[in-house]
C-alpha cells in the first residue's frame, strides 16, 4: 500500500498561509493495479524538473516515495527510468479508479 504521505487539509492550510503553488501537491484520488492489488494515492505533480516528461501530470507515491506517471481511467503510464532518449515509460492496468473530491480545498 501507498498512501501519500499527507492529505487535502495539509494542502488547504499552504494555501490559507499564502504558499501558491503550496509545496505540497492536491491529491486526485487513488487506484489499484489490477496485476498485483496494490493500493496507490496520486496527485498533482510537484517535480523539480518541469522539463523531464512534461506529459507525466500527475505523481504517484510508491514506497521508496514518488514517481512521474500520467493516470488515466483504467491504466497508468509510470516513468520508471531515464535512458539516452528521455524518460522510460512503463503501463500499469488498474482497477477501483477513485477520484477525490477536491473542490474544496481551493474554496
Amino acid at each position: 500500500m501507498s498512501h501519500a504521505p499527507h492529505n487535502n487539509t495539509d494542502v488547504q492550510q499552504q494555501l490559507r498561509m499564502g504558499l501558491v503553488p503550496t509545496p505540497l501537491g492536491m491529491l486526485y484520488g487513488s487506484f489499484r493495479a489490477s496485476e498485483t492489488d496494490a493500493f496507490f494515492e496520486y496527485g498533482e505533480r510537484r517535480w523539480f524538473d518541469d522539463s523531464f516528461a512534461p506529459t507525466a501530470m500527475h505523481v504517484i507515491y510508491v514506497l521508496d516515495g514518488t514517481r512521474l506517471a500520467r493516470v488515466l481511467q483504467t491504466v497508468v503510464w509510470v516513468v520508471v527510468d531515464e535512458d539516452d532518449n528521455g524518460p522510460v515509460w512503463e503501463k500499469w492496468p488498474i482497477k477501483q479508479h477513485r477520484h477525490y473530491p477536491t473542490e474544496w480545498v481551493r474554496a
